[in-house]
């Protein structure tokens, strides 16, 4: 469950979305799975404005023509008409708040930037949740990669074996200003 998206450094965060019908931070939220290649994972993303939070939820199966676990992830922005977030310049984090009810599950990540799979990736990065409360997730830039691999999401070069991964060369800042956003 996504509550808020923003970006923080030694200033305000930068809100860049929100569940409020906030002015430049509010965008349309769809889930989307694995139906690619026999995929039989299925989920939703719901946003309830009462209580300003969206809710991914979701069952993650393994795909039986590759043997490897599928996806459910909810996309914030809108592909077709493009969509345009605050600017973080100066920002140095992504930070958001997350829970879940399946701690266990170690597959956790976020994505943000430009998602033209498979010319463009998004740039992605893991997050670990401890327990069902809400938590305070917060992700250097360094930490993200447009270097993953396809089937299983897991990096092939981080930012630390190569800047041409890394957020910061791609973007004047690292601002995932145009783009979209997503949680999986």
């Amino acid at each position: 469950m996504l509550a808020a998206v923003s970006v923080s450094a030694q200033r305000e965060p930068v809100m860049l979305a929100t569940f409020d019908f906030g002015v430049n931070t509010t965008f349309p939220w769809t889930a989307r799975n694995d139906p690619v290649m026999g995929g039989q994972s299925t989920g939703e993303f719901l946003v309830d404005y009462t209580r300003q939070v969206g809710f991914l939820k979701g069952d993650v199966r393994i795909v039986p023509s590759l043997g490897l676990p599928g996806f459910v992830k909810a996309i914030g922005g809108d592909r077709r008409t493009g969509s345009v977030y605050n600017d973080a310049t100066g920002t140095t984090h992504f930070e958001f708040m997350v829970r879940t009810d399946n701690p266990e599950y170690k597959g956790y990540r976020v994505c943000f930037g430009q998602d033209l799979f498979p010319l463009i990736k998004c740039f992605k990065a893991d997050f670990f949740l401890d327990d069902t409360e809400w938590t305070l997730i917060s992700i250097p830039y360094n930490n993200f990669t447009s270097a993953w691999n396809a089937a299983t999401g897991d990096p092939d070069v981080t930012c630390a074996q190569s800047p041409l991964v890394c957020p910061c060369l791609l973007y004047t800042s690292p601002s995932p200003r145009d783009g979209l956003l997503s949680l999986m």
